[in-house]
C-alpha cells in the first residue's frame, strides 16, 4: 500500500493511501454553513433541488446515467453543512466525478415550485405523529436561537416566504464561502 502526505499550493493538507485491491470508491464532499438564515425553508430546499437537473442533464438523464453506471449519488443538507456523496466502482470514478461536478456547478433549481409542495406535504405528514410533534417542539425549544432549532414546524412556517432566487443565492454563498472538506475512500 502506498501512503503519502503532502500540501497543495493553496496550503490544503492531503493524506493519500492507495489500496488497489478494493473494487469501489466513495467520495464525500462537505461545505459548511457559515450563518443562520432568518428563513430556514431556504436551507431545506437547497439539497433537494440539486439532484433535479443541471444545464447539461435533466433529472431523468441524471437518474438514467447514474443507473447505467450503478453510481449511488446523493446530496444532503445537515444542520451545519451541505454534503455531496457518491459510491461507485473504481472504473467509474471519472464518470461519477464528472456527474458530481455538473451537479455542483450547473444545477438549475428548475423544480422549485414542485419541491416546495413536496416539502410541505412530507413535513406535514411527518408531524402527524405525536412522537414527531414532541421531538419537534423539544428541539425547537432547546435550540431556540440556533440553526439547530430549525425543525419541521419552523421550516413549514417559513416556506411561503421562500423564493427560488433566495435558494440560488444561498447555494452560491455556500459554495463560495463555506469551508470545504473532501474525503475519498
Amino acid at each position: 500500500m502506498n501512503n503519502k502526505m503532502f500540501v497543495l499550493e493553496n496550503d490544503i493538507e492531503v493524506f493519500y493511501k492507495q489500496n488497489a485491491d478494493t473494487p469501489r470508491v466513495a467520495l464525500c464532499m462537505n461545505f459548511s454553513l457559515n450563518q443562520p438564515l432568518d428563513n430556514p425553508g431556504v436551507y431545506s430546499l437547497v439539497s433537494r433541488l440539486l439532484m433535479q437537473g443541471t444545464k447539461n442533464r435533466t433529472s431523468e438523464m441524471l437518474s438514467n446515467e447514474l443507473d447505467t453506471y450503478a453510481i449511488e449519488m446523493s446530496t444532503d443538507l445537515k444542520l451545519d453543512y451541505l454534503q455531496f456523496k457518491f459510491l461507485c466502482l473504481n472504473e467509474d470514478f471519472d464518470k461519477a466525478l464528472e456527474i458530481l461536478e455538473d451537479i455542483v456547478n450547473n444545477s438549475t433549481f428548475e423544480e422549485f415550485d414542485k419541491e416546495v409542495l413536496k416539502v410541505k406535504g412530507e413535513y406535514s405528514a411527518e408531524l402527524d405523529s405525536n412522537k414527531a410533534k414532541v421531538s419537534d417542539e423539544f428541539i425547537k425549544t432547546v435550540y431556540s436561537n440556533h440553526m439547530y432549532g430549525n425543525t419541521y414546524t419552523r421550516i413549514l412556517d417559513s416556506l411561503d416566504n421562500v423564493t427560488k432566487d433566495a435558494v440560488v443565492d444561498l447555494y452560491k454563498e455556500i459554495l463560495l464561502n463555506g469551508k470545504k472538506v473532501v474525503s475519498i475512500v
